[in-house]
Parts: structure tokens; C-alpha cells; sequence
């Protein structure tokens, strides 16, 4: 009996620690916090980020530039372009809070780089002090001017 309720309670415990990671308990859920993963404006930069993504698969290196991704992403099949972007494909290149063309951060230079890139596609000026950025795992998040310049040299 007492073996049965430990068991319970351990599986109570697990699922509680399970239900409070994916609902982004410890500073990554809510509204508006720093460092929040997929906040509801993060959407649109994601879309780049789909290009970005399918760029590299295709060409087994990241796009030199948003132009030359943009380039790219017009000579594919636009059905194909359909099912990774949702708006206008001019428009997935502009940020929709500061305006600017969204810039793409160079790959790291060392060769003991493991694991997905932190940040591959940023805003250039963003609001307020923060930018918008979209990593290689497909997740956007803020990031103030100095967080990000541990990711990209000179953004």
C-alpha cells in the first residue's frame, strides 16, 4: 500500500514538473518577459527563418545575404514557398515593428561549434532596445543590443 501511494505520488510530481516546462514555467511563458520564446509578434520573423532553413538544406551552406535569399526563394517553386511562408514574399524580408530589412548573422568561425546556431536571422534596429531574433531551432525571442552582441560581433 505504501509502495502504491509513493509510485502516485512520484507520477503526480513528474507529470506536474512536465506540465509546468512545456507550459514555459520559469521565465520563458507569459507575456512581455525577457527572453520569451515565440512571443506573438515573433511570428513574422519566423517566416524568414523557414527561408533561411530551407536555403541552407538546399545549398549545405547559410545565404550570404537577405538579398541573395531572396533571390533564391523567387526562382523556387512558389507552391513549395507557399508552405513555408504565409505572407507576400517581399514582405517576410521587412520587419513589421522597425521597418528595416531583417539582417542575417554570420555562421560562427570556429570548427568546434556544436549544435544549432543561437541566432541566425535579427532585426536590425527593433523597438525600444530590443530586437527580434529567430535562432537555428526555429524559436524567435527579444534580445536587448547587448545580449545579442554575444551572438553576432557586429550586429
Amino acid at each position: 500500500m505504501f509502495l502504491s501511494n509513493a509510485l502516485r505520488l512520484g507520477a503526480f510530481v513528474g507529470l506536474a514538473v512536465l506540465g509546468c516546462f512545456l507550459l514555459g514555467c520559469g521565465g520563458y511563458g507569459g507575456r512581455g518577459g525577457e527572453g520569451e520564446i515565440m512571443p506573438s509578434d515573433g511570428s513574422h520573423i519566423l517566416q524568414m527563418n523557414a527561408l533561411y532553413g530551407n536555403y541552407r538544406l538546399a545549398n549545405n551552406k547559410p545565404p550570404p545575404s537577405p538579398e541573395a535569399l531572396k533571390e533564391w526563394a523567387k526562382k523556387q517553386p512558389q507552391d513549395k514557398v507557399a508552405k513555408w511562408i504565409n505572407n507576400p514574399l517581399d514582405s517576410v524580408f521587412i520587419s513589421p515593428r522597425d521597418h528595416e530589412t531583417y539582417c542575417i548573422a554570420p555562421a560562427p568561425k570556429t570548427q568546434h561549434y556544436m549544435g544549432p546556431q543561437r541566432v541566425v536571422i535579427y532585426e536590425k534596429t527593433g523597438v525600444k532596445g530590443k530586437r527580434m531574433v529567430a535562432n537555428g531551432m526555429g524559436y524567435s525571442q527579444e534580445m536587448d543590443g547587448t545580449a545579442l552582441k554575444t551572438f553576432v560581433p557586429n550586429p
